[in-house]
Formats: C-alpha cells, sequence, structure tokens
C-alpha cells in the first residue's frame, strides 16, 4: 500500500517536516476553536440552574397570589374609613381624648386655628396633620404619645419641640406636629364597559382584549324611529356616526 505522503515522492527528510507542520496547525487550530469552548459546558449548565431557579421563584410567588389577595383584603379592612370632611375634627377629638386619658393640659390644637393641612399619600390612605401645643409631665408626655399609636387613624409624631417650664421645672411645654393617616373610602365599581361587535370573531378578539361582554350591533341600531328609548346606557364612545349614534344618544 503506497501512503499519500509516497505519492508525492518526497525524500524522508520532506516527509517528517510535512508531518511537523502539520501537527502544528491541527495544535493551532484546537488552541483557537476547541479549548475556548470547553468551559461553555459548565456555563450553560450554571445558566440553565440559574434559569430554573428563577423560575421555581416565580412560581413560587405566583402560588401565593391568593394569599397575598386575602391579605390585601385584611389590610383594606383594618381602621375604618372617615369622610374626607370630617377627619380634621375627628383628629381634633382623638388628641383631645388621649390628652385626658393621659393627664396632658393641651393648650391648643392646629384644628381650632385652621393649621390642620391634608396630604395624599397614596390609593388607599391620605395624611392629616395638625400642631400641638401641650403642658405635662415627662411620664405623661410618653403615655400621650403611645395612646395617640395605638389608634386606627394610626397616628404618629412627626417633629416635636420640648423645653421645660419656666415656673416648676418639673413639667414639659411641648409643640408636636402629629400626622394621621386615614383610610380611604373604596371606590365604588362602575358598570362594565360592553363594546359593539357585528361579527363572532371581532366579539372574540374584544372578549380576548379584556371585554367582559360584547352586544350586538341590532342592540345598537334601532329602527323604530321613537324619539326616546328605554334606558340602556350610562355613556358611549362612538366613532362611526348614522343610526348607531342615534340609537346611544335615545337609550
Amino acid at each position: 500500500m503506497i501512503s499519500y505522503l509516497d505519492k508525492l515522492n518526497l525524500r524522508p527528510a520532506e516527509k517528517r517536516l510535512v508531518v511537523a507542520a502539520a501537527l502544528a496547525l491541527f495544535v493551532v487550530f484546537n488552541f483557537i476553536f476547541i479549548v475556548p469552548r470547553f468551559g461553555e459546558w459548565g456555563r450553560i449548565e450554571q445558566q440553565t440552574k440559574d434559569t430554573q431557579a428563577r423560575l421555581d421563584k416565580y412560581a413560587a410567588e405566583i402560588a401565593k397570589q391568593a394569599a397575598y389577595k386575602k391579605e390585601l383584603e385584611r389590610l383594606r379592612g383594618i381602621g375604618h374609613s372617615v369622610p374626607a370632611e370630617d377627619q380634621a375634627l375627628d383628629l381634633s377629638k382623638t388628641i383631645s381624648a388621649q390628652a385626658a386619658l393621659s393627664g396632658v393640659f393641651v393648650q391648643s390644637i392646629g384644628a381650632a386655628d385652621r393649621r390642620v393641612s391634608t396630604t395624599k399619600t397614596n390609593l388607599f390612605f391620605e395624611e392629616k396633620t395638625a400642631t400641638v401645643s401641650l403642658n405635662a409631665s415627662e411620664q405623661q408626655l410618653v403615655d400621650f404619645l403611645f395612646l395617640l399609636g395605638n389608634g386606627d387613624s394610626l397616628i404618629r409624631a412627626r417633629s416635636m419641640t420640648v423645653v421645660p417650664e419656666n415656673v416648676s421645672k418639673m413639667r414639659l411645654n411641648a409643640n408636636l406636629t402629629l400626622v394621621a393617616s386615614y383610610q380611604k373610602k373604596p371606590l365604588q365599581k362602575a358598570g362594565a364597559a360592553a363594546p359593539a361587535a357585528g361579527k363572532p370573531a371581532a366579539a372574540e378578539l374584544l372578549r380576548r382584549l379584556g371585554a367582559a361582554k360584547v352586544i350586538g350591533r341590532e342592540e345598537v341600531d334601532d329602527k323604530s324611529g321613537k324619539p326616546m328609548l328605554a334606558p340602556k346606557f350610562a355613556a358611549a364612545i362612538d366613532t362611526v356616526g348614522g343610526n348607531t349614534l342615534s340609537t346611544i344618544v335615545r337609550s
């Protein structure tokens, strides 16, 4: 059997040179293209593990959705909803009541001199701020602040300045800025929107987009000619006009 190198009619030294060059080329090729890929399998395995861990974490959070909804409803039910127009008076009454229980002498409350302000914090609560001047012993002041923190209105002290009384030095004169968080009255759910569709495919698309109910086009295409129809729609959006708009206006 004649080898490939024998066909080239090379001398022994030339054959050895060709073999050495081929081996060198093979080593360089592996070093450039193959060796850098050795760590890819480990990286891919690690990425797979990390991705699976994230998926498990997300799945665990999704499984807690019912518990989160239950906790949200519980938090919404904590305390009582005070009408916005009564919140300033409620804050003043709460401060006076807790002051009487702790033996604190209230000199002035911000509600009396129109210094109660309202701040909107989020969708569920709004704040009422009042400035209070009072006279008390150290223990009475501590008891007063403790009792305020236990109320349903969630009153807290934003700032406080305390100085000894000029006469006895045994009592304190304090100026406090108190903030109360009141639960907003839950918004009533409005009636569901009901788009009109003339084709079954369009109705299915509207349901996928979030429509709770889809009515037929005939419900907004009255041809009776009556000037007024039975009340049906509280509001409507029509982009075409014609008899559809006329039917909506009359109903």
